[in-house]
């Protein structure tokens, strides 16, 4: 015997005429997304801002705006020179290795040696 949920979903489906008719509202009115989901018991913002998707109206979604003080905004700006510094160094190490692992090519094939075998050598220092 299966355990059904009593609770069953229901799915409501907007005709594209119903679409327009929001965004319009909302480009003409100045209404936000929540406005108009309230407006017309549309459940979520996804929905809305799925349709602003669509109709390539981005513009009318929420924007964030974040306030700083001076000092939190030195600290971002202290972060972000720190992130491209890492980054740099990351690429710089990255090559070393690179060339590190073509100059080890290069010994063995010269000395005739495969790199395990140069390996233990070093390890053996």
């Amino acid at each position: 015997m299966t355990n059904k949920s009593t609770h069953s979903r229901k799915v409501v489906r907007y005709s594209e005429s119903f679409k327009l008719e929001v965004v319009r509202q909302m480009e003409q009115e100045g209404l936000s997304v929540t406005e108009v989901s309230n407006r017309y018991a549309i459940k979520g913002t996804h929905t809305v801002n799925r349709w602003l998707k669509q109709y390539k109206k981005e513009a009318l979604q929420a924007k964030k705006i974040w306030i700083m003080n001076t000092k939190e905004k030195d600290e971002l700006l202290r972060m972000k020179q720190e992130n491209e510094e890492l980054r740099r160094l990351v690429v710089k190490l990255k090559l070393e290795s690179l060339t590190y692992e073509t100059l080890t090519e290069i010994a063995c094939a010269e000395l005739g040696i495969d790199k395990e075998t140069l390996k233990k050598k070093q390890a053996g220092q």
